[in-house]
């Protein structure tokens, strides 16, 4: 959210851990949307899970453990690319920042090593945001990365 602006937060405390609905501002709706389908991965992600704990000792785990690995580099894939795309269609958003740094599981799906011309995208952020924290954190980030490469050469 940028300064100034009001947010409104909402949710059943006992339900999902994300079931909530963020409303106020043109960003919040943008992350309210990404949210819902990494909900939706998270769920696909929970199910395979469980489907391997019933088949755990079973005579065709094998099998289905390399089943299960395919389906999990699948959804990993369409987070992935979830990801870049909304980064691709609001390059200019705040938004964009925690979707960039975002992790689905243990680590982030887009990596500095893997990715850099997302986190070199979310530099120009700085000359819409030159005071905000998180874009000059960033900015550091980047340049830090950056020299390091030119170091390693």
């Amino acid at each position: 959210m940028k300064k100034g602006e009001d947010i409104l937060i909402t949710g059943n405390l006992l339900g999902h851990t994300n079931d909530f609905t963020l409303t106020g501002s043109e960003d919040s709706q943008l992350l309210q949307s990404f949210f819902h389908v990494t909900r939706m991965n998270t769920d696909r992600i929970d199910s395979v899970k469980r489907s391997l704990l019933v088949h755990e000792g079973s005579d065709d785990f094998l099998r289905f453990s390399l089943k299960a690995d395919s389906l999990f580099a699948r959804v990993s894939a369409d987070q992935k690319k979830l990801e870049k795309e909304f980064i691709d269609r609001h390059p200019i958003s705040l938004a964009s920042l925690i979707v960039l740094n975002y992790a689905f599981g243990p680590k982030p799906v887009l990596t500095m090593e893997e990715d850099p011309d997302y986190y070199l995208k979310l530099t120009s952020l700085f000359s819409l945001y030159p005071k905000n924290k998180h874009v000059l954190y960033h900015l550091a980030r980047v340049n830090l990365f950056l020299n390091n490469s030119k170091n390693a050469r």
